[in-house]
């Protein structure tokens, strides 16, 4: 929750989606890097926001390869599901501004966040999407709402090409909702900048719907 909530005053929502690591019932795997960010003093103080950080049972998404053994991300439609009615919950029942409700991903996350966003692309104002794979299928919805894709191009987990698919398919059709950022020599890894500064909050905040 944000350090001291004002009365008459409404704060972002900002969903962290998991990695495969998070998955499980203990409610403590999923508090990795992405969600620690979030608890410094310092972010709470300047950027005050209610916080989530989802666990799922399961995979929220899994990976199959094509024709040309490319990668890509299928959903699990319990975990999109639930995940959009949460959404929907606590923008009702807390003092959210439903203008700025905001979507973080990284690897499983992020490939969970683009099926989201395929399923349900009114729902969040603004996305980041770490290492992720999106669908097969690509589409305009994924980037209905501004998306900021981050990739490393020696990712040999998720490896950078669907994403760079995905980009060219933007493109294509002349989608300017996105920013992509593919770092030089990064592996499956959170690129370090975005924890060691305020970036991600700071183009978060700066939108509403």
């Amino acid at each position: 929750m944000p350090v001291s909530v004002k009365e008459g005053k409404r704060y972002p929502l900002v969903i962290i989606f998991p990695h495969s690591g998070g998955i499980g019932k203990d409610n403590m795997n999923q508090m990795t890097t992405l969600p620690k960010y979030w608890l410094q003093e310092n972010v709470r103080k300047k950027y005050p926001a209610y916080v989530v950080a989802i666990q799922y049972p399961v995979r929220s998404s899994n990976y199959l390869f094509d024709q040309f053994k490319r990668m890509y991300s299928v959903p699990d439609d319990y975990c999109i599901e639930a995940t959009s009615e949460l959404i929907k919950s606590l923008t009702q029942q807390l003092k959210v501004d439903d203008q700025r409700v905001f979507g973080i991903g990284f690897s499983m996350g992020a490939s969970t966040l683009y099926n989201l966003l395929n399923k349900h692309p009114d729902l969040l104002t603004a996305s980041v999407s770490i290492s992720g794979i999106p669908d097969q299928d690509f589409s305009e919805k994924v980037a209905k709402s501004p998306i900021w894709i981050i990739h490393g191009n020696e990712d040999s987990e998720n490896p950078i090409t669907p994403d760079r698919m995905l980009v060219e398919y933007l493109k294509k059709i002349n989608n300017k909702n996105f920013t992509y950022w593919e770092i030089s020599s990064l592996e499956h890894t959170v690129y370090p900048d975005l924890y060691d500064t305020d970036m991600i909050p700071e183009w978060l905040f700066n939108l509403k719907k």
